[in-house]
């Protein structure tokens, strides 16, 4: 297991100048960012959790186009240890981008002295963690199960169909008169909601990482 993350790292290494480009990204939204900064926060947070997932999908596809799975399985790396490391690697690249728009963030408030609520700026970052166990769970079996170059069109396509959707319904709860902004913040102040939220990630995720053990098992190399 750590062998094969040295080895992504060193992938990761080649490709400084992406991971240069998401630490700007982040600095210049913040610093481009006026008004309510509690609006602006989930979107960059949410940015780098998603792009720190992609990279992922990158090292999966240097795997496949270099054919190095073929190797990898002549060493003494199962299938089952080369899945958990990707989901492992994914997790320690969107904790890392996670922490470094956290990080962002609170030092472009400080800087700004800017009055903010705390509570819900940290409700924002626990639904961008949640979000990158959803993201991972479902970008690797995918990428697994079409790999190269469509595996990482249908997780794009598939992000942005439900970009639409949620911005296409709420407008439409709107235009109703349904405050579906209060009821989801009633939903989210509730204690049960919370861990029904994390039951439910838990669950989504576990069920990825077997159905992904699953793929590789009966993919030929």
């Amino acid at each position: 297991m750590r062998g094969l993350l040295k080895k992504d790292w060193y992938v990761i290494k080649n490709l400084k100048k992406i991971l240069i480009i998401l630490v700007l990204m982040i600095v210049f939204l913040m610093i481009g960012q006026q008004g309510n900064i509690e609006e602006s926060v989930s979107f960059i947070m949410g940015y780098a959790t998603i792009f720190s997932t992609i990279m992922v999908i990158n090292v999966m596809e240097i795997d496949e186009k270099q054919k190095s799975n073929a190797f990898l399985f002549t060493l003494p790396v199962s299938r089952k240890e080369y899945v958990l490391e990707k989901y492992l690697f994914g997790i320690l690249m969107g904790l890392a981008a996670w922490l470094i728009s956290a990080l962002s963030v609170t030092a472009i408030i400080c800087i700004r002295r800017a009055d903010v609520q705390w509570i819900e700026l940290l409700v924002q970052g626990a639904a961008m963690l949640a979000l990158l166990f959803l993201m991972l769970g479902f970008e690797i079996p995918v990428q697994l199960k079409f790999g190269g170059e469509k595996g990482r069109i249908i997780v794009i396509a598939t992000v942005m169909v439900l970009c639409l959707g949620v911005v296409s319904i709420a407008k439409m709860l709107e235009k109703r008169g349904i405050d579906w902004m209060g009821n989801l913040e009633w939903f989210v102040v509730q204690s049960w909601s919370w861990i029904a939220m994390a039951a439910a990630v838990a669950a989504f995720f576990a069920l990825s990482v077997l159905y992904s053990i699953h793929l590789i098992g009966k993919k030929e190399y």
